[in-house]
C-alpha cells in the first residue's frame, strides 16, 4: 500500500462493513488522517446485511477497495471467510495478491487503551468481564495471565478454550459484588457488553461496584453504561471504548500504509468535533 501515500493522485477507497454501525468514529478517524496526509480518499460505512456478507466482500475487492475495517457481528465470519480461523475474529482487510488478508488489532488497542490508563497487564491479579462477545477472546490475550471471571447472561457462551484460569458466572449483582469484593488496583472490570447501545444503562449492577477501587473499562464509546459515570464521578482510573477504537485504527493504518497518525493528533480532533 505504500505506493499510495505521498501524492499519489489515485484516490483510496476504504469501508467500514458491519451492521448498525453508522455511529461508528472510524471515518472520521481515518479520513482526517488522510487530510493530513493529503491524499485523496473516501472512506464508505457499509451496512451489510447476513445473507449479502461474502458478495459484498468479493464485490469491494473487485471494485479496488484498498482497505476494509470489520465490526460486528461479522468479525468471526470474515475470518472463516478468509480462511482464517473464526476465533481470531478479523477486524482490519488488506489487498493480498488474489484477495483479501485479514487480522485482529483488538488485542493491540485494548492493551495500548490499559497503558494510556496506567495499568500494566502483568501487574493484574484478577479481570472480571462482563459480556460473552466476539471481542472477548482477544481480550484475554492481554489479560491471560491474571484469573479472569467472565459474568455473561447465556449460561451456554464459553470462549476461554482450554484456559484453566477462566471461570463463568450468571451476570448478577451479587455474583458482580462477590467478584469484585476486597478489589483495589490489581483488579480490572470490563464492561464489554453492548447493553448501553440497545437502551439498557446497566443501572441495575450500580450498587454492585460502590465499594470497587480498581481499574474500570467501557468497551463501548459515546453510549456508555451507567457503571462508567459512577466511575468517572467516583475519580477511579477509568476510560471509555474511545481509547481502545483510536489505537485500532492506528493499527489498521499501519497494515494499510505501513505508517500512522499520531494519537494525540487523532483524539484532538475528536474532541474539538464534539
Amino acid at each position: 500500500m505504500k505506493e499510495y501515500i505521498g501524492g499519489h493522485s489515485k484516490e483510496i477507497r476504504l469501508a467500514l462493513i458491519g451492521r448498525h454501525c453508522s455511529h461508528s468514529l472510524s471515518k472520521e478517524i481515518h479520513e482526517f488522517t488522510l487530510r493530513t496526509w493529503q491524499v485523496p480518499a473516501r472512506y464508505d460505512v457499509i451496512d451489510i446485511p447476513d445473507h449479502k456478507l461474502s458478495s459484498t466482500l468479493q464485490s469491494l475487492w473487485t471494485q479496488g477497495y484498498h482497505g476494509l475495517n470489520v465490526t460486528s457481528p461479522y468479525k468471526r465470519r470474515v475470518a472463516a471467510y478468509i480462511g482464517q480461523n473464526p476465533q481470531t475474529a478479523v477486524n482490519t482487510l488488506w489487498r493480498g495478491k488474489s484477495f483479501w488478508c485479514g487480522a485482529s488489532s483488538d488485542a493491540y488497542g485494548f492493551r495500548k487503551g490499559l497503558w494510556h490508563l496506567g495499568c500494566r497487564p502483568e501487574g493484574l491479579r484478577k479481570t472480571v468481564i462482563l459480556g460473552c462477545g466476539g471481542v472477548v477472546p482477544s481480550l484475554l490475550k492481554v489479560v491471560g495471565q491474571s484469573s479472569i471471571v467472565i459474568l455473561r447472561r447465556s449460561l451456554e457462551q464459553r470462549i476461554g478454550g482450554a484456559r484453566t484460569n477462566v471461570r463463568y458466572r450468571e451476570l448478577t449483582p451479587d455474583a458482580l459484588r462477590e467478584e469484585l469484593e476486597g478489589a483495589s488496583t490489581d483488579t480490572l472490570l470490563v464492561q464489554a457488553t453492548s447493553a448501553p447501545l440497545k437502551g439498557d444503562d446497566m443501572a441495575w449492577l450500580e450498587s454492585a461496584i460502590q465499594d470497587f477501587s480498581g481499574f474500570l473499562v467501557e468497551l463501548n464509546y459515546g453510549k456508555t453504561s451507567r457503571l462508567l459515570a459512577i466511575a468517572r464521578k467516583r475519580g477511579m482510573l477509568c476510560q471509555d471504548g474511545l481509547t481502545m477504537l483510536i489505537e485500532q485504527a492506528l493499527r489498521s493504518q499501519e497494515l494499510w500504509f505501513a505508517k500512522s497518525a499520531n494519537y494525540e493528533a487523532i483524539l484532538g480532533h475528536l474532541q474539538s468535533s464534539d
